[in-house]
């Protein structure tokens, strides 16, 4: 019984912040959360079909204008 006597108060103030702790946190996620109402439309593909003449004229583009191909940077790890 002495024991608890000599930390009653701790653990009552821990007990205390907890408490403080979790409800500052549930409300500030009602607070703080803001959410752009026209995130759907960043999210939604420009087309819904994948286009692989785009992505191929991309791939030449790349293999012309860099020094070194990307595909050398996966050869790398082979060795």
């Amino acid at each position: 019984m002495e024991i608890l006597k000599n930390y009653i108060v701790g653990i009552v103030l821990l007990v205390v912040v907890g408490i403080i702790w979790a409800g500052f946190a549930l409300l500030a996620d009602k607070i703080f959360l803001d959410v752009n109402p026209n995130a759907s439309t960043y999210t939604k593909p420009l087309e819904k079909n994948f286009d692989v003449e785009t992505l191929n004229k991309v791939s030449e583009r790349t293999e012309k204008s860099f020094p070194i191909l990307p595909s050398e940077f996966f050869s790398l790890n082979e060795d």
